[in-house]
């Protein structure tokens, strides 16, 4: 696996797994099996973890160091993140879901609207 390749897995799994937590918190959790949701939160923390693993392996050119810390970072963030809610999520803890969900959310918008208006390299955010 080349350094794109994991950053484009990670894009694509990031993307469906925020829509699929969005989800989750605007429906106020009623709309999907307790155990499908559980099921889907570890298979986030696997995937995160998984790809972590595969990032570890990858060979670069120095320029691209920086680029391989990024991805690092955004794959920790998403283990981090997916911890954190199976965590609240097995302990009726809602409304702390609902907030570490929110924040997550918010900061790849953020993200997002940063990147569009300035000049990044693919890894850039």
């Amino acid at each position: 696996m080349d350094l794109l390749n994991a950053y484009e897995n990670y894009k694509e799994f990031n993307k469906n797994f925020v829509d699929f937590i969005n989800d989750l918190i605007t429906n106020d959790f009623s709309n999907i099996d307790k155990a499908d949701i559980m099921d889907r939160l570890i298979a986030g923390k696997d995937f995160f973890s998984n790809l972590q693993v595969k990032c570890e392996t990858i060979d670069i050119e120095s320029k691209d160091m920086n680029n391989l810390k990024d991805l690092q970072y955004l794959l920790a963030d998403g283990l981090f993140l997916t911890i954190d809610l199976i965590n609240f999520y097995s302990l009726n803890e809602y409304d702390r879901f609902r907030m570490r969900a929110s924040n997550y959310i918010n900061k790849g918008r953020l993200t997002e609207m940063f990147k569009q208006s300035k000049n990044c390299s693919i890894m850039d955010l």
